[in-house]
């Protein structure tokens, strides 16, 4: 029988001292969890350091870990035009990095919008609605 939902483990619970994406993917795998979901800037760290996607692709899968969902923050809603077309353009690069690792789901709160009272909702719904189509073109 198929569990109702998969057992993942955020990577920012254990960032404590200095431990690599690959120490991570490691203890997910020992732990027993089915998933995970790793940083933005974890694998950034990871490819800076020399590594490749495609290798740290199959790292997961040799793990038995499904990357459930990718994490990292991007300024899709701010008000601020220029920070919007930037935030899109984190976005590209996000979902990008999510399809290379087949996976499905990029976090994608309203970042930009915290400290702007008084926002319309119905203009950041629309902003919303353009991160759902950009993210349809690459799987996620």
């Amino acid at each position: 029988m198929t569990a109702p939902f998969t057992f993942a483990l955020n990577t920012s619970t254990i960032r404590c001292g200095q431990i690599t994406l690959e120490e991570k993917i490691e203890v997910a795998s020992q732990a027993g969890f089915d998933g995970i979901e790793p940083w933005v800037s974890e694998i950034d760290a990871y490819v800076k350091g020399g590594g490749r996607l495609r290798d740290l692709a199959r790292r997961f899968r040799a793990g038995g870990l499904n990357v459930v969902n990718l994490i990292g923050f991007f300024e899709w809603a701010a008000p601020d035009e220029a920070l919007r077309k930037k935030g899109l353009a984190e976005a590209r690069r996000c979902f990008e990095l999510a399809e290379r690792l087949d996976c499905r789901n990029v976090a994608a709160p309203p970042w930009g919008i915290h400290t702007t009272p008084g926002l319309n909702l119905f203009e950041i719904a629309e902003r919303y609605a353009k991160v759902i189509d950009l993210g349809r073109d690459y799987g996620v």
